[in-house]
């Protein structure tokens, strides 16, 4: 990546415009950055790379922001998305993992086109629903590396005050993407220099996309917000029906 110079035109527009949602919203840069820089640089080199933009924007507005983050329903969260981590390939090990893609997508795309057609409208739901929000958010961030639908799903139902719930969101973040951190400390891809090089030159794109989509949070509404997290759900869904249908 560090001499490709196709890579760099792309992936300085693509970083801004990925970490500006992700400063307006809280999550979606991945939604952003993943498939337009696949076509540009080999997943074992971005993906590390873009992990680490992700856990920074995330830990940037948590801790800017921690006094507004809802911690009771991270709190409720965290052990169902632990479980989910834990258990959910072994449950699912034996069904189609091309149909699960394809269910849940489906849902998502249908889920994200109701809520934006009425935003207003998005009706309080009990603390039960954090139980499956949280399981089937950590089973789709082990199989499919985006967990963040279900998480989103119930928070927008469960807190109210648009900061408060793009901090909580990017707090989810935190747990989900440190994970897929993990992870690749594990594979051995986050021990070669060039993601961390290629992240430090990306990473004032990153900053400048962050911090211009942190003012656009605080000149919208909260109508305006749900809206824009819906349309991410949309893409999140798609995304997950072309990773399952495509050959």
């Amino acid at each position: 990546m560090l001499h490709n110079t196709e890579f760099w035109m792309v992936a300085l527009p693509v970083i801004f415009i990925g970490y500006f949602m992700f400063g307006v919203s809280g999550f979606g840069a991945s939604l952003i950055t993943v498939p337009l820089l696949s076509h540009v640089a080999a997943p074992t080199d971005l993906l590390p790379m873009l992990v680490l933009l992700d856990i920074s924007a995330a830990l940037i507005l948590g801790a800017r922001f921690r006094a507004d983050m809802a911690r009771s329903e991270v709190k409720l969260l965290i052990p169902f998305t632990v479980l989910g981590c834990a258990l959910g390939v072994t449950l699912l090990v034996n069904l189609p993992r091309d149909v699960t893609m394809i269910v849940i997508g489906v849902f998502t795309l249908f889920y994200a086109a109701y809520q934006l057609y009425d935003p207003v409208n998005v009706r309080p739901i009990s603390r039960l629903w954090a139980a499956p929000a949280g399981f089937i958010g950590g089973m789709m961030g082990t199989l499919f590396g985006a967990g963040a639908p279900p998480y989103v799903m119930y928070l927008t139902r469960r807190v109210a005050e648009k900061t408060a719930l793009r901090s909580t969101i990017a707090g989810m973040a935190v747990l989900a993407i440190g994970a897929r951190l993990l992870a690749f400390t594990g594979a051995g891809l986050m021990f070669r220099s060039e993601p961390w090089l290629v992240y430090l030159l990306l990473a004032p794109s990153a900053g400048l996309g962050l911090y211009c989509g942190h003012r656009m949070h605080l000149r919208i509404s909260r109508t305006q917000m749900l809206r824009a997290i819906f349309v991410m759900l949309l893409v999140s869904g798609s995304t997950l029906l072309y990773r399952a249908l495509s050959p």
